[in-house]
């Protein structure tokens, strides 16, 4: 009797490890995906604040806060300029599960209709495996980037 595997045995290994595989990347995949979304409708929602002070002449808000098991942003039109959301001025919201901001502000920043900003922001965002994090500088300028935790 001879010791070893025979091609079959070799090849069904081969299969059920490939189909293991198989199962397993859209898994990882679907989180980063979803993750990535989350991501770029944060940055949307920044930029659309910027572009609305700019093309309208008048200062927007950008806010967010968790409230429960979710977390909300938002931008709002500061029509009498006092750097709050008030009832009548028209606000904008996205809802986002399954991240937590790592950062927090106590007031919104301001765009204002030259494109800068009050305050500059770094805004963190977590989920189980990724963090991103989106930047405003003073100037305006907003950039962004996604990373797998370490």
């Amino acid at each position: 009797m001879k010791k070893g595997f025979t091609l079959v045995e070799a090849l069904v290994l081969v299969i059920i490890m490939g189909l293991m595989v198989a199962m397993a990347v859209p898994l990882i995949n679907n989180e980063q995906l979803r993750f990535s979304g989350v991501m770029n409708n944060l940055v949307m929602l920044v930029k659309d604040a910027k572009q609305n002070a700019i093309t309208k002449g008048e200062w927007y808000g950008f806010m967010y806060e968790t409230r429960n098991d979710s977390c909300i942003a938002y931008f709002f039109e500061d029509a009498n300029r006092n750097r709050t959301y008030d009832a009548g001025e028209t606000k904008v919201e996205r809802y986002l599960k399954g991240v937590t901001f790592s950062t927090s502000i106590s007031e919104p920043i301001i765009f204002f209709p030259d494109g800068t900003v009050s305050e500059a922001l770094d805004l963190v965002v977590e989920s189980q495996t990724y963090e991103g994090e989106i930047w405003v500088l003073l100037s305006g300028f907003i950039n962004y980037e996604v990373r797998r935790k370490s």
